[in-house]
């Protein structure tokens, strides 16, 4: 008689062997493929589909390209914060501790939560960054965040020549300031 047990074991048999190349999936090649997708990310194809010819709007209301944030500098820094208490943490880090040995490149904080470019002015003069080195882009609809795939704390530094250096969440500043240390 055929039990619920064998029956079961047929299942199993049949769904495995059913689906195309799942040997491949049962012998790992140790390939990772995660950095082969991170390769072709940091490829110059990066710059041209995901920021070139992109305008955004400043905290000050004044329309800025990308290209021009490289205006008379190596790299941009683009950290994407909702001005809670750890993105000021980061954020305070970055302007103590790595912006002042890095001037060639340009500090961006990109503000995605607040709705209107008053009130990204608003909360960038609340939490102390109005007039220093920093720049802050309003992304009010988030056109900066979708595009480039990050979420808050998410750093990324691009070189003048619109190489994608990093992109990772801020921890300590020590790779960010290893980044900055290796650009020309």
């Amino acid at each position: 008689m055929f039990s619920g047990k064998n029956f079961l074991f047929l299942m199993t048999l049949v769904l495995t062997t059913g689906c195309g190349d799942t040997m491949d999936d049962m012998l790992p090649s140790r390939t990772d493929h995660t950095v082969s997708e991170k390769q072709s990310v940091s490829s110059t194809s990066f710059w041209d589909q995901k920021l070139a010819g992109k305008f955004f709007t400043d905290a000050q209301g004044n329309v800025v390209s990308v290209e021009d944030l490289f205006s008379n500098h190596n790299a941009i820094v683009l950290y994407f914060t909702m001005w809670c208490p750890i993105c000021n943490s980061h954020a305070d880090h970055m302007r103590s501790q790595v912006a002042p040995h890095f001037p060639q490149a340009r500090f961006v904080l990109v503000d995605y939560v607040s709705g209107s470019v008053a009130d990204v002015h608003e909360n960038m003069v609340s939490n102390g960054y109005a007039g220093n080195t920093f720049t802050t882009l309003a992304d009010t609809h988030q056109q900066l965040l979708t595009s480039m795939e990050a979420t808050m704390g998410t750093t990324i530094v691009i070189d003048s020549t619109h190489q994608l250096l990093m992109k990772e969440d801020y921890r300590d500043g020590t790779h960010l300031y290893e980044i900055l240390e290796s650009i020309p």
